[in-house]
């Protein structure tokens, strides 16, 4: 029996509906896309436009701001497929992303999946990111994922296919391996940070393992260029609420990042993790 490669893209989405508009056809152009769920998190922005763009969009609106994690998990318990893609609605993805994800996945099928990401520069429009792929970095595990603060690093070129710790909120993974979980909805809906880190941790607690695919990418809009919606805050409350969900992530997950060597202990993670995020906050407010 052919196993079915049928997807489905979750994008939850708050008060951006033409910045959505705008790369909703990278997804739509994508081989085995059966199924968009569109999230509507705007507290006043009606989405029911979009689907008119393809009989595969289905909006779902929200009572209004309960942030990505419950808007994505909103997309879980709705969806029909057992293959999940989690989209954005300021990125873009490359040709082939969810063919190669799901060609990777039928043979490891507990793995999560993404390709690396890209940070689009100001006004740069998709098609020419492939342009400048040339001049990347090749992979380096250790200049890929920053240990201290616990960050992964964008614009990556790679030979093959690497195991890595974490990856971006732009990933595919196979539900019927991982059915019980879901988002962690306790963090701070101010930044959104740390939601896919900890369903990627989740997911190698149950056995998986996070993988980037060489040849495909996602692209990431320049913040410059979505000035609405999202998560936007000051710098100051971004360091505060990096620290608090960083805590939180770190004592939910203590067990497997310590097994699977990703850090040390709790206590050693939190006091490095504060260390390097203030020294990294107070040289950036000096150079303003």
């Amino acid at each position: 029996m052919t196993q079915s490669r049928s997807v489905t893209v979750i994008i939850p989405s708050a008060n951006r509906l033409n910045i959505l508009k705008g790369v909703i056809p990278s997804y739509l152009s994508q081989d085995y896309i059966d199924e968009l769920i569109i999230v509507n998190d705007s507290i006043n922005e009606d989405y029911s436009e979009l689907g008119t763009l393809s009989p595969l969009i289905k909006i779902v609106s929200t009572a209004g701001r309960i942030g990505a994690p419950a808007s994505r998990n909103i997309g879980l318990n709705l969806a029909r497929n057992h293959y999940i893609l989690f989209g954005e609605d300021d990125a873009f993805l490359s040709q082939s992303y969810i063919k190669d994800s799901i060609q990777y996945l039928l043979v490891n099928p507990k793995d999560a999946v993404s390709g690396p990401l890209v940070d689009m520069r100001p006004t740069e429009r998709f098609d020419d990111v492939a342009d400048r792929l040339v001049g990347f970095n090749s992979y380096d595990k250790s200049s890929y994922f920053n240990k201290k603060l616990l960050f992964i690093s964008h614009d990556f070129r790679l030979r093959s296919p690497e195991i890595v710790p974490l990856t971006h909120a732009l990933f595919m993974f196979n539900r019927d391996e991982h059915a019980s979980l879901m988002f962690y909805e306790g963090y701070s809906k101010a930044i959104g940070f740390r939601e896919e880190s900890d369903l990627q941790m989740s997911i190698q607690a149950n056995g998986g393992r996070i993988v980037l695919l060489p040849n495909i990418y996602a692209a990431h809009m320049s913040r410059k260029d979505v000035r609405v919606g999202g998560q936007r805050v000051n710098r100051y409350v971004f360091y505060f609420y990096s620290i608090r969900d960083t805590l939180i992530f770190l004592y939910r997950h203590r067990k497997v990042i310590k097994s699977k060597k990703i850090s040390d202990s709790y206590v050693k993670n939190s006091v490095i993790y504060i260390y390097a995020l203030s020294r990294l906050a107070l040289k950036k407010l000096l150079n303003d």
